[in-house]
């Protein structure tokens, strides 16, 4: 996690100062927006990392080997869909839940179904 987060200060340091350097206050329009955007975000976040937390914590491994690991082939994929669909928030919700739910033993694919299951229901 730090190489991505190095990453993606340098590339706000530096549009930070282009926006500076450009003058008319493109950069404290831009940090407004970011606050803006913060303040709306945030409490999602925060709930979906509960959620995440949580799910690493209650659900038995077991369990959740056998309904969405590597051996619950068709059927894992199935339910990562539908509850990935049913998933409030889309992505901002869905990746740290994903995160969780690999961390506690569901395949790649399961959450690769989970995470573009939103998708599906956006149309």
């Amino acid at each position: 996690m730090l190489i991505p987060t190095i990453i993606l200060g340098v590339l706000a340091i530096t549009l930070l100062l282009v926006g500076y350097y450009q003058g008319e206050g493109q950069h404290v329009s831009g940090l407004k927006s970011a606050l803006n955007m913060t303040v709306q975000i945030l409490p999602l976040l925060i709930f979906a990392f509960i959620v995440a937390g949580m799910v690493q914590v209650l659900l038995p491994r077991e369990l959740l080997s056998k309904w969405l690991g590597a051996e619950s082939g068709m059927r894992g994929i199935l339910i990562g869909t539908v509850a990935g669909g049913l998933a409030p928030g889309g992505p901002m919700v869905s990746l740290p839940v994903a995160a969780g739910l690999l961390r506690s033993g569901a395949s790649v694919g399961t959450m690769v179904a989970f995470l573009t299951g939103w998708s599906l229901w956006a149309f």
